[in-house]
């Protein structure tokens, strides 16, 4: 009993693994349906827009008073608001760093690339020990930093958009 249950497996998997060739229809052959019956009917009669009623008009010429105004107490809140970004003295931003690395040497020599590529740039050299980091632009988003992340990317390819708080105030 035990040998024929074996035996079946075998001959189960061996005829489940085999190749099977389908032949299938030409695919040249085009697809065609008619819709038409789904479409909607019209009746072919043009519907007439309505007429606007002229005394409206004079309703829109009278002057709205705000019953529940909110402005004085909006526009508090967003002078509080300003005030309190004002003391902050920096926002989250991004910077593009180019070069990431040990070598003091190298990161000045990338600095130099940057700004012969991009003269209104202003590269600078971070050291962070171990590492020096080459860091160019301050943008307050990442669709801002993306132009000159392109222009850099075509002479560094290790160049990214890094995160980082920007200095308010700063040139």
């Amino acid at each position: 009993m035990r040998s024929a249950l074996v035996w079946i497996t075998i001959v189960g998997i061996f005829f489940s693994c085999s190749n099977k060739i389908s032949k299938s229809k030409s695919t040249s052959a085009k697809y065609e349906e008619d819709l038409a019956v789904y479409r909607p009917q019209f009746d072919g009669k043009k519907i007439d827009n309505p007429k606007i009623d002229e005394t409206k008009e004079d309703d829109a010429t009278e002057k709205v008073i705000p019953e529940h105004d909110v402005t004085a107490q909006l526009n508090a809140t967003l002078d509080s608001i300003a005030s309190f970004n004002q003391q902050l003295g920096y926002v989250d931003g991004y910077r593009i760093q180019v070069y990431i690395g040990q070598s003091r040497e190298k990161a000045i020599e990338v600095r130099n690339k940057v700004y012969t590529l991009l003269p209104s740039s202003r590269p600078e050299v971070e050291y962070n020990q171990p590492n020096y980091k080459v860091k160019v632009g301050k943008f307050f988003n990442r669709l801002e930093a993306q132009k000159m992340y392109t222009e850099l990317k075509a002479d560094f390819p290790n160049v990214i958009v890094v995160p980082q708080r920007i200095q308010l105030g700063e040139d």
